[in-house]
């Protein structure tokens, strides 16, 4: 308690760690997440990233997503697309 008492911004600094805290919890374990790009589509249980690769999620992507299966047109297949042409 004396901390805080002679440093008025400790209190403050605890405080926002605090709020922080659940922030980064969510950040993580995220299916595709990071080099992946995030999630594209799924294919049945699996859930295929932005890059092309199927991720190794033991979730269940028809079960998180409402069973969307179909192949989004994301904006690297677009740019993948465009310069094939």
């Amino acid at each position: 308690m004396k901390i805080i008492r002679n440093n008025p911004h400790a209190l403050t600094l605890i405080l926002a760690s605090l709020l922080l805290l659940p922030i980064a919890g969510n950040a993580a374990n995220q299916p595709c997440s990071g080099k992946n790009g995030g999630i594209a589509y799924c294919d049945g249980a699996k859930f295929v990233c932005n890059d092309g690769t199927v991720s190794k999620s033991q979730r269940n992507c028809a079960a998180e997503l409402g069973g969307a299966s179909t192949p989004s047109a994301t904006p690297a297949k677009q740019q993948i697309a465009s310069e094939l042409c």
